[in-house]
């Protein structure tokens, strides 16, 4: 368990932003390119947009509570655990379910932040190597690149890394 704990308190996915975004701005614009609605998207696409995307107030408070003093992001009804790292590199903890969502960045959250900032424009990296996701969940824009928490990534898979995430980018 103590592992499970600590994977996901650390920075262990991350998204690459491809297209849609501003060089020239640390964070994403108010009005994001091709940001896309639930409108006009598949079934399936549009309910996850819609279902469990907007937390209760008890949820906002949890989830500032666990940040204590980190930066969030909190605009349009997200509240996340995420950072800039540059206008298209995005570093957040791994994604959650369950109850775990609920004081975690939850996956139908970080699905609909991806897309309605960034729309077609992101892969998710999960690095972390104690557990993963089935890539379906982000429309299998899911790369695996697993090492251990508090551990370097192993040389072998950082050319294969790198080399995907320029391809992106």
């Amino acid at each position: 368990m103590a592992d499970l704990k600590s994977c996901t308190e650390t920075f262990k996915a991350s998204s690459l932003v491809s297209e849609g975004e501003d060089d020239e701005h640390d964070s994403p614009p108010h009005s994001p390119p091709g940001t896309t609605s639930a409108s006009g998207l598949g079934t399936r696409k549009a309910s996850l947009l819609k279902s469990g995307s907007m937390m209760t107030g008890v949820t906002a408070s949890i989830r500032t509570v666990v940040s204590q003093n980190k930066k969030r992001f909190e605009r349009d009804g997200f509240n996340l655990d995420l950072a800039y790292i540059t206008p298209r590199i995005i570093a957040m903890g791994f994604p959650s379910e369950g109850m775990e969502g609920v004081y975690r960045n939850a996956l139908p959250d970080v699905y609909r932040f991806l897309e309605t900032y960034h729309s077609d424009g992101y892969k998710v990296y999960n690095l972390c190597s104690e557990r993963t996701y089935n890539p379906a969940k982000f429309d299998g824009r899911v790369e695996f690149f697993p090492f251990d928490d508090h551990n370097p990534p192993p040389f072998e898979i950082m050319r294969p890394f790198c080399i995907d995430a320029q391809a992106l980018i």
